[in-house]
């Protein structure tokens, strides 16, 4: 079973189970489940924020590599030799003609 029907069929159920275990623990131990939500909470926007500023500086390292390569191609700095533009060329056509069989095999209902 695929991580995403597992999801898709047990997830509803995980998630009513959950806040019912945390009405059971507020009835409980409502200190210490005042405690977990506002830990909860705070580990959640935490983690957002920890999780956008890694995207970010990932994207901005990103696209100054690719600005660099860019000015170095465009500067002439950048030169690909003989047998570097074969193999380029080579997996352009490999890639070319993967994508015309993948689309033909969706066309006749071999791939979904």
């Amino acid at each position: 079973m695929r991580v995403k029907q597992m999801v898709d069929r047990y997830g509803p159920i995980w998630t009513v189970g959950y806040n019912l275990w945390r009405i059971v623990r507020g009835i409980w131990n409502p200190t210490s489940a005042a405690a977990r939500e506002i830990s909860g909470v705070f580990h959640t926007k935490l983690a957002r924020v920890f999780s956008d500023r890694v995207r970010a500086r990932l994207m901005q390292e990103f696209v100054f590599e690719i600005g660099r390569a860019a000015i170095d191609l465009y500067s002439g700095r950048l030169a690909l030799s003989e047998a570097e533009l074969q193999l380029a060329r080579e997996r352009d056509r490999v890639s070319a003609a993967a994508g015309r069989l993948h689309r033909l095999c969706r066309r006749d209902g071999v791939v979904e």
